[in-house]
This record gives C-alpha cells, sequence and structure tokens, in this order.
C-alpha cells in the first residue's frame, strides 16, 4: 500500500485532470444547479430526513420509486447547514473528481495488461 504522498508524486497530471474537473463542475453551476421534477424529489426527500429522520416525498408519500443515496448526502448537507444548492454542487465536483481518478486507474490496468498477457 502506498501512501498519499508516494500516490501524488506518481500521478501529478491524473490529480491536474481531477482537479480541472472540480473547477469546471463548480464554475458550470455558479448560476445553480439544474433542477427538474425528479430533482425536486430527491430534495424533498433529503429535506424530509434532514427534519425528521422519515424518507417521504413532497406529496408526504414513502419513496418507494428511487434510491434515498442522494437524498441521504442532501440531508447531511442541511444538517451541516450547506444549503441544498451548495450541497449539490459539492457533490457535483466530488463525482467529477471521483470519475477522473477512477477512468486513469482502469487505464492504467488496461496498459499494464496489455503488456503482461
Amino acid at each position: 500500500m502506498q501512501s498519499i504522498f508516494q500516490y501524488c508524486k506518481k500521478n501529478q497530471i491524473t490529480l491536474g485532470f481531477a482537479l480541472c474537473a472540480a473547477v469546471l463542475s463548480i464554475t458550470s453551476n455558479l448560476s445553480g444547479v439544474g433542477w427538474s421534477w425528479d430533482t425536486s424529489d430527491y430534495v424533498a426527500v433529503g429535506k424530509n430526513f434532514a427534519k425528521d429522520l422519515t424518507l417521504l416525498d413532497a406529496t408526504g408519500l414513502p419513496m418507494t420509486v428511487r434510491p434515498p443515496g442522494l437524498s441521504i448526502l442532501i440531508a447531511v448537507g442541511e444538517w451541516l447547514g450547506l444549503g441544498v444548492n451548495f450541497t449539490v454542487q459539492i457533490l457535483n465536483a466530488v463525482s467529477a473528481v471521483i470519475v477522473v481518478l477512477c477512468t486513469s486507474h482502469l487505464l492504467q490496468l488496461a496498459n499494464t495488461r496489455k503488456f503482461i498477457t
């Protein structure tokens, strides 16, 4: 297992792309994140979960159609006092970084296996 410092030194270009992805994600959402009826459902469930730990949608019915993961992350942002828009912006930036890092790792594995087999 390599340390975080060794990883950073070895993967400077990848980390640069990950930082670029996070910055692009944040700047593209400066005027707010895109809202749809789907988003409003997730936010309603997240706000209800933050308020009284229930997974109810905007109509007061249990949310059974979608997984509650995003709603619970929105609730965590509410508990921390970040607000919905800022929480979703943070989630978007973190997701962009994770996509870049995982893609880089998969490409490194594919390149390694090409020379092994």
